[in-house]
């Protein structure tokens, strides 16, 4: 079965990768895919600060790039908590534009061990460091090029590990509406972005599954993965109207291969190399999250 697995994932994943033009979607998310799950083992340091750095292409041919930073504490046995800052830059025939992005604060307890099982529960917050209304030369700019998505989003996760097999089930559910976008795509030059004047997002529903295989190489492990994330229900924006309207073919599933390497330097050092491609998608993502690929590099330190 884990051989099935791994060469369903990396055959899906390469694929994805070279599909070039296809409209794929879905390989990035609103930050909950990301999310670490601390507790299902013994660490040796306390604290750790990771440096990380994510790029893709969405919408219109957009280059977007990602950097955070992570620091991670253990407060006791069982219990961690995790900070992230984010900040992002995007680049396309529209402008380029470079913001911070958002803060993610979460804390993950161990509510279950044994010899080869665990559980690890979690809850977190999103909070954004705009309002997701960014310009250029004074136009509004659409989604794809704004850094944070403007709305503060409670984050619930739970982790079920066994063997070399995680299973995780996530949601990401909006609170606020802090969201002041004002692109509307009838003023715009280009139709490959959709209108979120007053954007409205819905709540996402998370499910993975991955298959940890240690010892590859020296030092280095590979962690292949499926990752399904469902809209469940359809964003809206207000037209030129100032009429509310429902984005169709943005509630749905978005289906996703995803390879991680760790490199164990040292006692005190990692680096983490990942790649991930869509396979199957909704017809819109209006939030701009849409990726045809994604590749990620992260160094993290501990002590």
């Amino acid at each position: 079965m884990k051989k099935i697995f791994l060469n369903t994932t990396v055959i899906a994943a390469i694929s994805c990768t070279v599909c070039g033009t296809v409209a794929a979607q879905g390989c990035s998310d609103a930050g909950f895919c990301s999310l670490q799950y601390h507790g299902g083992k013994a660490v040796n340091n306390k604290n750790s600060i990771t440096l990380g750095n994510v790029s893709g292409v969405a919408d219109g041919n957009t280059f977007v790039n990602g950097s955070y930073i992570t620091y991670s504490r253990q407060l006791r046995k069982k219990l961690f908590w995790d900070t992230k800052f984010t900040a992002n830059y995007a680049s396309g025939a529209l402008a380029s534009n470079f913001n911070a992005g958002d803060v993610f604060t979460s804390f993950s307890v161990n509510a279950f061990a044994a010899k080869s099982k665990s559980v690890i529960l979690l809850a977190g917050l999103k909070i954004p460091l705009t309002v997701a209304n960014d310009k250029a030369g004074g136009k509004p700019l659409p989604m794809a090029y704004q850094s944070s998505l403007g709305t503060y989003d409670l984050l619930l996760g739970a982790s079920y590990s066994i063997h070399n097999w995680s299973f995780t089930n996530a949601w990401q559910v909006p609170l606020t509406r802090q969201n002041k976008n004002t692109f509307l795509e009838e003023y715009a030059v280009t139709n490959d972005f959709p209108s979120t004047n007053n954007f409205r997002r819905k709540t996402d529903v998370l499910l993975r599954a991955a298959y940890h295989i240690k010892k590859v190489a020296k030092n280095i492990t590979l962690k292949p993965g499926l990752l399904a994330i469902y809209h469940l229900a359809a964003d809206s924006y207000e037209d030129i109207y100032a009429m509310r309207r429902s984005i169709e073919g943005s509630k749905g599933v978005t289906l996703n291969a995803n390879i991680v390497g760790s490199w164990q330097l040292n006692r005190s050092g990692s680096f983490e190399l990942s790649l991930a491609a869509p396979f199957a998608v909704r017809k819109i993502r209006p939030d701009g999250l849409t990726r045809e690929f994604t590749a990620g590099l992260e160094y993290k330190i501990s002590f």
